[in-house]
């Protein structure tokens, strides 16, 4: 076969490196059959020559390609540095430290290269007396992925949880939802979902929801988070606040595009979704982040994730649902449900992954609404007894048989779940409470 070169960029600071990143990660990169194990981009010549210094310890010879120094932005367009004196003495620099494919990546010109070229031209390796310390096979780490600590994953393991979704409103009070949610505890309420800008549109962000619902009413929350506005750098930074603020029960998902929602010009994102989410907080439950550095006490996160059991193409969704729990989901909250024949199918197709499921119920409260539904939205169906008899009830009645409805179902799902999560209207929340009087204890 072909050669196999495999080179890591390293972005973390000074500290981290000199923790041992370097060796552990030309360790590891060896261990999978690379035959040249290096590093590259990102960092200039002069940092570079620690990173391959570690990684040479740890792997023997090693390729180097350092960008020049590092970017700026000049009348519009990036630059690097043109020194080529200095990028050619820390080429020898880097063939001392155990480098022996060395060029240049980003910004680096001919100029560069024949500079290098030159300067090397007369370097003689001493790799006999140069001692692999550690041969290239995969390092036994030690992991310590912390089990979930919040009290709604213990209530999940051990009982029936119950989770209900209270919308946010618009601007920067949420005294509603704080009373929606002491109302709702009261009435026998694990936690409270808080979505992060459904349907994309502009919201308080659901860490800081979640701190204040959780510090002012008393009850947990399940603060979701969105994979539409922010990079990985962005979601690693809010799961790092969310830890520090106490918000241990985090839903990964996808999100929906900035196209449908308050600014329809706003860009999305979308670096990764739900599946590369669902391992970012798995890694970090790890106690380290996506790069490998170390983040402190393991939060603890309960990883929940969606799930549709009503899906057109339930075959993908499985196989989503698959790939979610390889990644470290815990527990998967399902779109809204109304019969019970398509839970039941569902669950018959996915028992040998044995996923803790909380079973989405929507209470109808309109025949406008189920036929929206219905016909507008992929995956939900709405039995056509259920439409037929909500339009023939008063606008007082129709509320009342939908709470009977998502009731009736639940109470037939609960041996087959473990839990419920109950979206009421985002003016109604009380009737959640209602859905719920069905729930022993």
């Amino acid at each position: 076969g072909v050669p196999v070169l495999a080179y890591k960029t390293f972005v973390e600071d000074g500290e981290t490196l000199a923790e041992g990143l370097p060796e552990r990660a030309a360790r590891e990169i060896s261990a999978w059959g690379a035959d040249l194990v290096g590093a590259n981009c990102t960092v200039g010549p002069q940092r570079m020559v620690g990173i391959v210094e570690g990684m040479s310890t740890a792997a023997g010879p090693v390729a180097a390609f350092p960008n020049p120094g590092l970017p700026q932005l000049v009348q519009g367009r990036i630059r690097y540095s043109r020194d080529v004196e200095h990028f050619a003495h820390y080429g020898v620099e880097l063939a001392r430290a155990g480098a022996r494919l060395i060029g240049g990546c980003c910004g680096t010109t001919p100029a560069h290269v024949r500079a290098l070229s030159e300067a090397l031209r007369d370097f003689r390796s001493d790799d006999a007396a140069r001692k692999r310390v550690a041969v290239a096979k995969k390092e036994d780490r030690k992991q310590t992925s912390s089990e979930p600590v919040s009290g709604f994953a213990e209530k999940l393991r051990t009982g029936f949880a119950v989770t209900v979704e209270v919308d946010l409103p618009r601007g920067n009070d949420i005294t509603a939802v704080v009373e929606a949610a002491k109302r709702l505890k009261e009435r026998g309420v694990d936690a409270v979902d808080i979505s992060d800008g459904a349907r994309a549109r502009l919201r308080m962000h659901p860490m800081a929801a979640a701190r204040i619902v959780q510090d002012e009413a008393g009850i947990e929350v399940v603060a979701h988070l969105s994979c539409r506005d922010r990079n990985i750098i962005g979601l690693q930074a809010d799961l790092l606040g969310a830890a520090a603020l106490g918000v241990r029960n985090i839903l990964a998902v996808t999100g929906d595009p900035a196209q449908i929602g308050d600014y329809p010009e706003a860009t999305s994102v979308f670096d990764t979704d739900s599946v590369g989410l669902v391992h970012t907080l798995s890694r970090m439950n790890a106690g380290e982040d996506l790069s490998g550095n170390p983040i402190g006490t393991p939060p603890g996160f309960l990883i929940g994730a969606s799930f549709n059991p009503t899906a057109e193409d339930l075959d993908s969704e499985i196989d989503k649902l698959q790939r979610k729990i390889e990644a470290g989901a815990h527990a998967f909250w399902t779109q809204p449900v109304f019969e019970i024949g398509a839970l039941e199918r569902a669950l018959e197709k996915t028992k040998d992954m044995a996923p803790s499921i909380l079973l989405g119920l929507m209470p109808l409260r309109s025949p406008r609404q189920a036929e929206f539904l219905h016909h507008e939205v992929p995956g939900i169906n709405i039995p056509k007894d259920v439409r037929d008899k909500l339009a023939t009830l008063s606008p007082e009645d129709a509320p009342k048989y939908g709470v009977e409805v998502a009731r009736n179902l639940l109470v037939k799902a609960k041996p087959l779940v473990n839990g419920a999560y109950v979206m009421p209207p985002a003016s109604a929340p009380d009737l959640a409470g209602d859905v719920i009087e069905s729930v022993d204890g």
